[in-house]
Order: structure tokens, then C-alpha cells, then sequence
């Protein structure tokens, strides 16, 4: 078949009209425009986002920075204080942890000194000291706050003059607590005695004030070990819970907690931590549940449920991926900036672009019905 004859066919075949031009490239245009000029938002409907800032050049780098690193099931919590003073909250699972020092290199530090000048355990599980290793191997740290859990793994059991003394029999805790040995010798249990007293975290214009465990005896739960915290700056204050369930908050004198405008919700959303009291107590206008896929029904409806009772903002790892919370220096205003980067199934409005221009291709230039090439007889 000769060329002219090519070019005869695939003028029947293809309908390539000036109308159908123009609308094309004005469909194109209008997408392209529409796409990237609401990006943040389109993406946010479609990844089931809260509405959030998430351009970090917006961030006041010399406020509070509070990131909320998104480690799979599991709480990690990196903050620079206005002074630039760090401290490193829990290291999420053994199985985050490369995820975990890429992000705090390359996000949390930033061509920083590689320093937390204080690093907090809250308990013994291992999705909140599996990455404690690795952090003690990367960066100095100068102060620890640990629990009063103590190791007993494989033979050797951790001296303590408590009468009746909780401890723990994995690997990770044992390592773990070995690693902060190693790292420095200023270590502090992190109760309310030790904690508030000559301990106490201060700076200009912020302090972490502690309000459990009042307890630490053998009979406690591991997870309430979890101290709950609260960091002030300028007025505002953001409470830090770790796995504190019910029972650990029904143990705090409820008078003495202060209403608190964002909450790091109690152990990753579970129906057994958050209550309707405390709630109602601490009005959190902003809720961060650390979570990622897991089995155990985290953060559970009824928790979920109370939240949106008293209208709090909620904000979750395995939906929203990292999380950071901005406390601005000139006048103290609480933004949320949030960061996927680590979701592998996030959906982007490129990809909705795509599509759209590919089918409005195809019905511009599209196939045309062949007419029945046989002639009736």
C-alpha cells in the first residue's frame, strides 16, 4: 500500500476536525490549571486529609516544631524547642527504624547538629524503643528520661533498690536500656517526683511539665508507665500521653490537668485509653493519633467517636503520613503541615490529570465507527 494511500485510511480512521483541536486544548488547559492551582486540597478530599497547611516554606522556624514521624504502628516525636534545643519522644518499631533516621536526617535536622539534648522513653513496648538502638548510634544524646522498667533478658537481670520493682524480659528493652548506658551517664526516671523537681525541662518561654505516673509498682501495667506531659510554650499547651490507658488516667488528680489545646492521643487511639472524663477535662482542640496498619483495631470507632464529640481536629499517621505541628513565635498560633512523603498509596492529582486528558484524547480524536465495508448484493 503506497503512502497516499495510508494517509486516505487513517483520515477515515482518525477525526482530527479544528473543533476537535481547540476543545482538546482547552480541556487540556483548564485541567492543568485547575490541577495545580488546587493541588493541596483536591489531594486532600482524595487521601481523606484534614485540611492542613503542607507547604513547609510557610513553617516559623522560630516557634516550636513538634514533628509527629510517621513510623507504621508505633509513636515517634521529634521537637525543636524556639531555642533550638531538641528532644526525641519514643523511636517507633525496630522495622521503621531506617524510615525513622532518613526523615529526622533529612527533615528533623536539616543540616543541623545531629544532637537531642533530651530523649524520652515512655515504656518498655517494643513499637516505642525499637529504633532507641539506632538513635543512640547516630546522634549525641545528652539527656534520658526512662521508665521504671527494669531488664531481665537472658540471664542478666538489672540491679534496683525498689521494693517491688517491674521488669522486662525482651531483647529490644534489654538493648535498648544498654544503649542508653552506653550513650551517657545522665539518665533520669521519668516521674513525677524526679521529673518536676531539679529534672524539669525549661527554656525561654517553654517548660515540660509531667503529671504521671504517680505510681510504679509491679501491679502497673506497662503502659501506664507512660508519662503524661505537658510542653507549654507562649500560652499554648500540647500533651504528650505515650500508651497511658483509662486506668492511668483515672489515677491523675483530674483538677490539677489544664486544658490543653492539642493532644497526642493515648496509646495509638485505643478503645481503652482517651476517656469521655478526660476528654472532657482536657478539650483538646487538636487530636495526633500515631498509627499505621495493624491488627488490633487502632484508633478504635468509640475513640474516635469521642473525639469527634467534643470537635477536635483529628490527625492520623496511616492517613495523613507525617505530622508536624507549628507553634508561631510572634503570636502563637498552632499550624498543622502535613507530609505523605512516606505513604506509598497516595494519590495524587497528576495522576487524576492524566486520566482526565487521556479520555478527553480519545473522545476528541478518537476511533470512529468503520461503516460495513459490504455492499449489499
Amino acid at each position: 500500500m503506497n503512502s497516499k494511500a495510508k494517509n486516505k485510511k487513517l483520515s477515515k480512521k482518525y477525526h482530527f476536525s479544528k473543533v476537535a483541536i481547540i476543545v482538546f486544548l482547552a480541556i487540556t488547559f483548564f485541567v492543568l490549571f485547575v490541577g495545580f492551582a488546587f493541588k493541596t486540597p483536591i489531594e486532600s478530599i482524595l487521601n481523606g486529609q484534614n485540611v492542613a497547611n503542607t507547604s513547609s516554606s510557610q513553617i516559623d522556624y522560630n516557634g516550636l516544631l513538634v514533628y509527629f514521624v510517621d513510623v507504621g504502628q508505633g509513636d515517634c516525636i521529634a521537637i525543636r524547642f524556639p531555642d533550638n534545643k531538641t528532644m526525641l519522644i519514643d523511636a517507633g518499631p525496630t522495622s521503621s527504624t531506617n524510615q525513622m533516621i532518613d526523615y529526622l536526617n533529612n527533615k528533623f535536622f536539616d543540616n543541623k547538629p545531629k544532637v537531642f539534648d533530651y530523649l524520652l522513653l515512655t515504656h518498655s513496648d517494643a513499637d516505642h524503643c525499637g529504633g532507641m538502638v539506632a538513635i543512640c548510634q547516630n546522634y549525641q544524646v545528652n539527656k534520658i528520661y526512662r521508665p521504671q522498667i527494669f531488664y531481665n533478658y537472658n540471664g542478666e537481670k538489672e540491679e534496683t533498690d525498689k521494693a517491688s520493682p517491674k521488669y522486662c524480659d525482651t531483647s529490644t528493652y534489654f538493648f535498648t536500656i544498654k544503649a542508653f548506658n552506653d550513650e551517657t551517664s545522665n539518665i533520669v526516671f521519668c516521674d513525677v517526683t524526679n521529673c518536676n523537681s531539679s529534672q524539669k525541662i525549661l527554656g525561654e518561654d517553654y517548660y515540660f511539665e509531667f503529671f504521671s505516673p504517680t505510681k510504679t509498682t509491679k501491679s502497673v501495667a506497662v503502659n501506664d508507665f507512660s508519662p503524661i506531659m505537658v510542653l507549654n510554650y507562649k500560652g499554648k499547651k500540647l500533651m504528650f500521653t505515650g500508651d497511658a490507658t483509662t486506668s492511668g488516667e483515672e489515677n491523675l488528680v483530674l483538677d490539677t490537668l489544664p486544658k490543653v489545646d492539642l493532644l497526642k492521643v493515648g496509646h495509638h487511639g485505643s478503645k481503652y485509653s482517651t476517656s469521655a472524663n478526660f476528654l472532657d477535662k482536657i478539650s483538646p482542640k487538636i487530636a495526633v493519633i500515631q498509627c499505621g496498619q495493624n491488627s488490633y483495631g487502632h484508633p478504635n470507632a468509640e475513640t474516635l467517636s469521642r473525639l469527634n464529640y467534643i470537635s477536635a481536629n483529628i490527625y492520623r499517621n496511616d492517613t495523613n503520613g507525617n505530622i508536624v505541628a507549628n507553634v508561631t513565635s510572634n503570636d502563637a498560633q498552632i499550624n498543622i503541615y502535613l507530609d505523605k512523603s512516606n505513604n506509598e498509596y497516595k494519590i495524587k492529582v497528576e495522576y487524576i490529570m492524566s486520566g482526565i486528558i487521556l479520555i478527553s484524547a480519545y473522545f476528541c480524536f478518537g476511533i470512529k465507527p468503520q461503516k460495513n465495508r459490504q455492499k449489499s448484493k
